[in-house]
């Protein structure tokens, strides 16, 4: 909103402060000040950022009361005698409104004699000065007193109005309207216009039309002033892509009590710059009802809000400097019924607002010494901070999918046998259900991107599924991390190793899944993983061909999900010393021959139960079914490190403890050491 401080001052008079403590005076009381220049002798344009609940301040009018108020002065108002005949405004024009809750109120005036021309400089300097292009005397007034009043105004060209009658109505299908801006728009049955007997002459709040826009050789003119429903005008706006100055303020809301005042505002100001007579009084099709609240306000709750003693007697002062009622005194009931320009206050806070404002917003006593307090992200958010940290350095790009799936997809869960939470007004019907695992999510992304032959996906999400233990009670949030790559089972296990590594989580186990995963998860290229202490926290692997199928993929991804909870749970954050041994490992590569259906993760329990002194790490490497290997069997390869710290180990130390592992993996796997021939 622009104003000048010239303008703002005619209707503050007494106000003596210059534009900069004007500019100080509105900014600390809550009407932002942006910036300001000069323009002109002894004068300055003020860009306001009026904020959306104050729409009274899209007019200089309401600035000026809110400068009053906060000096402490009245506002005097404009000059609203308008200069009249002895005809009666009736039998020159009329006035139907079909839809009042559209248009609450219509009132229409009709000048006669006018001579449309240039406007004086006064005028074009004052709009010119607030961004407006001068058009002539008729139109320039109109948007003089739209933005002194916050009331948009048209102006027809009366002779052009067919039967000489204005109707405020719904548009009928297939209308349309040349508006005053040369283009054509197509109406809606939606859209509420002004019509005269032939059709729409202009777009209710919008813009008028432009076959009875004033002209030069225009004498009689019909002045109209109305107040239109807000969401009406917003929204026939928005589809035609049509917005004016006039639209803004009818969006907003404007103040239909004071319609007709504005009316005669405008009226004054036409006559003194275009010439000519009003006829005699003014067309009102008023159905307004006044419904401001009757607010209570306690005087106390100032103090115990803003820490501020305000005595009530000051706050009665600022009450009618903002021309609020105030009616009783304490300890008596105190209530308030704010003008009918500020809809904004509707409740006793509201009214709290306006006395700390007005009063000063300065005078609130701050605190002397601040207190810093160091706030620490808890537990739980640290390990999803460490966990997405991981998934990146390990090549994955997070994903954020929604929690609805088809009913068929969302049965799949490898923590609980429940049935999904169907939705009853899904906004897809194929989607109606929430989901119990990720792996559908993530199995879809894969679809997603083999359409678009995107190789090497690596895609994660942590997010909560529901499970449906009680049927009819909110459902358990269970965290999950989930991930989908391409390659071999040894990179999916990675990932997973490569979260507990970070999270110093130690005795990973995989085995074998249940059986009755069979329908998600491929038995044989699957592992269960559980911790330590034997909980299930989750699962790697290939999904089950029928889920593949179902989302028409190609390739066979590897999958892994986690529950976070257990993550938090487990996960040792901070930081500890390990001591590095200064002698040099040993090494040794093995390959034992094994059933085909014996996991590598039965290998690893066995090792690991053995705790084979100065083992320190085991590695898997290789899988290879071939000639050399018997049908039914598989060659798993693998390396072992030795170190101590208190000694370079000698073979013969390794030799002992490859000699229990080997036995070991004979009596427990069935194994057979591999001829490396």
């Amino acid at each position: 909103m622009k104003a000048t401080y010239q303008w703002i001052r005619e209707l503050v008079p007494e106000y003596s402060g210059d534009v900069v403590e004007m500019c100080r005076a509105f900014t600390m009381s809550g009407t932002e000040v942006e910036w300001w220049a000069p323009c002109g002798d002894d004068d300055w344009v003020i860009e306001f950022a009026v904020t959306s609940n104050r729409v009274d301040c899209n007019g200089v009018l309401g600035l000026a009361r809110e400068l009053a108020a906060v000096a402490g002065l009245d506002v005097v108002l404009p000059d609203t005698s308008v200069l009249e005949d002895d005809t009666d405004v009736n039998t020159l024009a009329a006035v139907t409104v079909e839809d009042t809750a559209a248009c609450p109120r219509f009132t229409a005036r009709v000048l006669r004699g006018a001579r449309v021309g240039p406007s004086p400089d006064w005028l074009v300097s004052r709009i010119e000065a607030i961004g407006l292009r001068s058009v002539n005397n008729v139109v320039d007034v109109t948007n003089y007193v739209m933005f002194e009043s916050n009331q948009p105004f048209h102006a027809f060209d009366l002779p052009k109005i067919a039967g000489a009658r204005l109707i405020a109505r719904k548009a009928r299908a297939g209308e349309t309207l040349t508006a005053i801006n040369g283009k054509d728009y197509e109406l809606t049955v939606d859209d509420l216009v002004i019509a005269d007997e032939k059709g729409p002459v202009g777009i209710a709040g919008v813009m008028g039309g432009l076959a009875t826009e004033v002209g030069d050789a225009t004498t009689d003119i019909l002045l109209e002033t109305a107040c239109f429903e807000p969401l009406g005008v917003r929204a026939t706006a928005r589809r035609l892509n049509l917005h004016s100055d006039a639209s803004f303020r009818f969006e907003r809301g404007v103040d239909g009590f004071q319609t007709e005042w504005a009316s005669r505002r405008c009226a004054h100001l036409m006559a003194k710059v275009a010439g000519g007579t009003f006829a005699k009084g003014v067309i009102d099709v008023n159905h307004l009802v006044d419904e401001r609240p009757t607010i209570c306000f306690r005087p106390e709750q100032v103090k115990r809000i803003t820490g501020i003693e305000i005595p009530f007697g000051r706050c009665r002062e600022i009450f009618e400097g903002l021309e609020i009622e105030v009616t009783g005194t304490p300890p008596g009931t105190v209530t308030a019924k704010p003008p009918t320009w500020r809809g904004d206050l509707t409740r006793e806070i509201d009214l709290v607002e306006e006395v700390i404002r007005v009063h000063g917003l300065e005078d609130i006593p701050l605190e002397t010494s601040m207190r810093v307090a160091l706030v620490l992200d808890s537990h739980g958010a640290r390990v999803r901070d460490v966990v997405k940290r991981t998934l990146v350095a390990s090549g994955f790009l997070e994903s954020l999918t929604t929690s609805f799936l088809a009913e068929e997809e969302a049965r799949m869960c490898l923590f609980a046998s429940t049935e999904p939470i169907l939705i009853r007004n899904a906004m897809r019907k194929d989607e109606n259900a929430l989901r119990q695992s990720l792996v559908p999510s993530m199995l879809g992304l894969r679809k997603t991107n083999q359409d678009r032959f995107n190789q090497n996906v690596r895609l994660a999400e942590c997010s909560v599924v529901y499970i449906n233990e009680k049927p009819g009670e909110i459902p358990r949030h269970l965290p999950l991390v989930s991930g989908i790559l391409d390659g071999d089972f040894r990179s999916a296990r990675g990932v997973v190793e490569a979260l507990a590594e970070a999270l110093r989580i130690e005795g990973l186990e995989f085995a074998e899944p249940p059986g009755d995963h069979g329908d998600w998860l491929d038995a044989e290229a699957s592992a269960q993983v559980t911790l330590s202490g034997g909980a299930v926290l989750g699962f790697v692997g290939v999904p089950a061909q029928g889920l593949l199928d179902r989302h028409e993929l190609k390739v066979r991804p590897l999958v892994f999900e986690l529950r976070l909870d257990l993550l938090e749970q487990a996960a040792c954050l901070d930081p500890h010393y390990e001591p590095v041994s200064k002698f040099p490992p040993v090494k040794r590569d093995l390959a034992v021959i094994v059933d085909d259906g014996l996991p590598w993760g039965r290998i690893e329990s066995v090792i690991q139960e053995l705790n084979l002194p100065d083992l320190e790490a085991v590695e898997f490497f290789d899988e290879y079914r071939g000639r050399q290997i018997a049908k039914g069997k598989k060659s798993l390869a693998f390396s072992l490190a030795y170190r101590a710290f208190d000694r370079t180990l000698t073979n013969e130390d390794v030799d002992a403890s490859q000699a229990r592992l080997i036995s070991a993996l004979e009596q427990e796997c069935g194994a057979e050491v591999r001829d490396s021939s």
